[in-house]
C-alpha cells in the first residue's frame, strides 16, 4: 500500500452522492470563478502568444480553447485555458499548498470532459477528487516546499489534474497510479519566475502535464507505486523531509471544506489583498488624498517578500506583485479591478509618487507566525499634519472566514465575461452554471465560450 495506490483507489471509488453537499457548493463557485476570468484573460498577451503555440503545434482537433473557435489536442487546450485562467492573477487560492487549485485541475477536467462528453456531474467529481489528491499530499510537504522557492501551484498542480483526467479517462488503479507517478516527474516552476509569463505558463503547464500524464499512462508507461514517498521521491525532493507512511485520510474531511478556498476581490498577488482590505476600510472612514499623506507603512508576514517581488513595476504583470503599486492606486483612483493594470498607471505621476511613500517592512509580531499564505498586514499612515492612521487585517475578504456571498461570485463573474460576451450569453452562462448538476454534456457550456 502506498501513497499513490490509496489515492487512486479512493478516487475510483468515491462517487458524487458520498462528496458533502457543502464541498459541491463550493466547487461550483470555484467553476463559475475560473470560467469568468479566463474568458477575461483570453486577451492577455501571454493568452494569445500561447494560444498561437496551441494552435500551431496541434496535430488533432479535441478540446476547445476557451474565448476561441480553435479545438486543439487535449493537452494543448489544457496548457492555453490554464494560462489565461492565471493570466490576470485573479483565480483563487489555497492555504494548503499557498498555490492556486483550480487553474490546475479544472483546464485538464474540461479538455477531457470535452472529448467523452462528461456531464456537468462528471465535471464537478472529477474536480473535487483532483483537488483533494494534491491537497493532502500537499499538506504532507507544506510550508517547506514553498520556502524552499518552488511555485506551489505548479509541483501539486501536475498530481490534481492527472488524477481527474484519469478519472474522466476511466483508467483502472494501476493506470492512474502510473498517471500520478508520471506527474510527480513533471512537477515544477520557480517563484523566481513571479511578475512575467511565466508565472502564468506554470498554471497551464501544470494542467498539461496532468492530461499528458494520463496519456502517456493510457499508452503503457509505468512509474514507482512509491514515488510520493520512497527515498528521493516527490516529498524528499521538493521538502527536504522524509516521509515513509502517512494516513492521509481522504475525503475525512475533504480539504475543501476543512481549509476551504479563497476567491480573490482583487486582479493581483493575494499577499496582497489583506494590506488592501486594511486601506480601503480606512478610505471608507476617511477622506485621504495622496498630496496629504506623508508616509505609508505596511508591516506583513514573511512569504510578502518572497511573493511581492516587483518595487517599482515596469508592466502590467509585475504590477500585480508590488505592494507599492496596488496601495498607491487604491489611494490616487480610489479602487482596485482589472482596468486599473495599465502602463498608463504605471507611469502616473501622482502614482509613481504615491509609490515613493510606501514601504513595506517585515513586521516582528507577524514574523513570529511563520511562512503562512494569509498574508496579515499593518498599516501606519502618516499624514502631513502629523496625523497618525492604523489598521490591521488578519484576513481578506474572499476567505472562508469572511466569504464572498453567492451574489458577489456572480457579480464578478459577469464583470469579466460581459467584456468578451453579448449580456444574453452572459446570463444564460451564469444560469447552466448555478446548475451544472443538470447539465448533461459540458459541450453544451464550453463551446459558448467563444469571441
Amino acid at each position: 500500500m502506498t501513497i499513490l495506490h490509496d489515492a487512486a483507489e479512493f478516487a475510483r471509488h468515491t462517487k458524487l452522492e458520498d462528496i458533502p453537499g457543502s464541498a459541491i457548493q463550493v466547487s461550483k463557485s470555484a467553476i463559475i470563478d475560473f470560467l469568468g476570468i479566463t474568458l477575461a484573460g483570453t486577451r492577455e498577451a501571454v493568452s494569445v502568444k500561447i494560444r498561437d503555440y496551441a494552435i500551431q503545434n496541434s496535430a488533432r482537433k479535441e478540446s476547445r480553447i476557451l474565448g476561441t473557435h480553435h479545438l486543439v489536442v487535449g493537452e494543448l487546450a489544457a496548457l492555453a485555458n490554464g494560462v489565461a485562467g492565471h493570466a490576470l492573477d485573479f483565480d483563487d487560492t489555497s492555504w494548503t499548498t499557498i498555490g492556486h487549485p483550480t487553474v490546475t485541475v479544472l483546464p485538464a477536467v474540461l479538455a477531457i470532459g470535452e472529448l467523452v462528453n462528461a456531464s456537468g456531474c462528471d465535471i464537478i467529481r472529477s474536480y473535487l477528487l483532483g483537488v483533494e489528491i494534491q491537497h493532502k499530499i500537499a499538506s504532507l510537504m507544506m510550508p517547506e516546499t514553498s520556502e524552499h522557492g518552488w511555485h506551489t501551484t505548479s509541483v501539486f498542480g501536475p498530481l490534481g489534474a492527472a488524477a481527474a483526467s484519469a478519472l474522466l479517462f476511466e483508467c483502472d488503479t494501476q493506470m492512474m497510479i502510473s498517471a500520478l507517478g508520471i506527474a510527480a516527474s513533471k512537477a515544477g516552476g520557480l517563484r523566481s519566475n513571479f511578475g512575467t509569463m511565466t508565472k502564468a505558463y506554470h498554471a497551464g503547464m501544470s494542467a498539461m502535464n496532468g492530461v499528458m500524464a494520463t496519456r502517456l499512462a493510457q499508452s503503457g508507461i509505468t512509474a514507482s507505486l512509491s514515488a510520493i514517498e520512497a527515498e528521493d521521491g516527490f516529498i524528499q525532493t521538493f521538502s527536504g523531509k522524509r516521509i515513509d507512511q502517512a494516513a492521509l485520510n481522504w475525503g475525512d474531511p475533504w480539504d475543501i471544506i476543512e481549509n476551504g478556498l479563497v476567491f480573490k476581490k482583487y486582479p493581483c498577488c493575494s499577499g496582497t489583498h489583506p494590506a488592501l482590505d486594511c486601506l480601503f476600510e480606512i478610505l471608507n472612514q476617511e477622506t485621504i488624498s495622496d498630496q496629504l499623506i506623508s508616509s505609508l507603512e505596511v508591516g506583513v508576514s514573511q512569504l510578502a517578500f518572497k511573493e511581492l517581488v516587483s518595487s517599482d513595476p515596469g508592466t502590467p504583470l509585475e504590477a500585480r506583485f508590488s505592494m507599492e503599486f496596488v496601495l498607491a492606486v487604491a489611494i490616487v483612483v480610489g479602487k482596485l479591478s482589472l482596468e486599473e493594470f495599465t502602463i498608463a498607471n504605471i507611469k502616473n505621476h501622482r502614482i509613481q509618487s504615491m509609490m515613493s511613500k510606501v514601504k513595506m517592512v517585515l513586521d516582528p509580531e507577524l514574523a513570529k507566525l511563520g511562512f503562512i499564505g494569509t498574508a496579515p498586514a499593518k498599516l501606519k499612515i502618516v499624514l502631513k499634519n502629523g496625523r497618525t492612521l492604523t489598521n490591521r487585517c488578519n484576513l481578506a475578504k474572499g476567505n472562508p472566514e469572511k466569504p464572498f456571498n453567492e451574489n458577489e461570485i456572480e457579480e464578478k463573474f459577469i464583470n469579466c465575461t460581459s467584456k468578451v460576451l453579448p449580456e444574453n450569453e452572459v446570463n444564460k452562462l451564469l444560469k447552466n452554471l448555478s446548475s451544472l448538476e443538470a447539465i448533461k454534456n459540458i459541450n453544451q457550456i464550453t463551446s459558448v465560450f467563444q469571441n
